[in-house]
């Protein structure tokens, strides 16, 4: 049965944002005196929140207060770069299309904080493409809980079990069944096929377009 909706993690999945990521991340840690990492470095960092992006850049056991020092920095960054180098990926405008054409209906779940998730869709996608857009707040905890998902669900008015979650890391696999939902994991973001597997996504596939195969059947 194909979804009634349709619910996208963000950076990873609908855009590639981790050169400006890094980028502004390698500032913030630096300016305190730690070395920088290199780009494939986040891809492992990356996925649950961007305090927790700044913790896993900095040393083991580094004290609450330089994160929070680390992630104030940051933020100031990616406020003025989060476009410079950021893209939306192959095939995902050719994959709303289709969703639009279908009456599936589609939102946004970021681990991003709420305030840079907004921008970043207003930014690359047109008006009203997503019924509803969410990133982490005071209100909404971090992905992989569930309640954000389960408030789109409420919002649209359509069953958890209607509702496939498409994103590229364990954590949206586990918060899609947290929610119980449909798991879709995309290998062309931040991490690999192996640990889509391991989490037990219900679809891997490779290409925006790929989805749409399995809509079809």
């Amino acid at each position: 049965m194909k979804p009634k909706a349709l619910i996208f993690d963000l950076d990873g999945t609908l855009i590639n944002s981790l050169e400006d990521i890094s980028n502004c991340a390698n500032k913030a840690i630096s300016e305190l005196g730690f070395k920088t990492h290199s780009f494939e470095d986040f891809k492992k960092f990356v996925g649950e929140g961007a305090w927790n992006l700044l913790k896993n850049a900095l040393p083991q056991n580094t004290e609450k207060e330089i994160i929070d020092e680390a992630y104030k920095r940051y933020q100031k960054y990616y406020e003025k770069e989060k476009f410079d180098n950021t893209y939306v990926y192959d095939g995902i405008f050719a994959l709303i299309d289709f969703c639009a054409a279908q009456n599936i209906k589609m939102a946004v779940f970021s681990n991003k904080p709420h305030i840079f998730t907004t921008a970043c869709v207003e930014q690359f996608f047109e008006k009203d493409t997503f019924l509803m857009i969410i990133g982490q707040s005071e209100e909404t905890p971090k992905k992989p809980d569930p309640t954000g998902a389960l408030r789109i669900s409420k919002f649209l008015k359509i069953a958890p079990s209607d509702i496939w979650f498409v994103g590229d890391t364990k954590t949206d696999i586990l918060t899609a069944k947290a929610s119980s939902m449909k798991s879709v994991g995309c290998t062309w973001g931040f991490r690999d096929k192996l640990e889509l597997e391991k989490f037990g996504a219900d679809f891997i596939i490779s290409h925006p377009n790929e989805l749409t195969q399995i809509i079809n059947k």
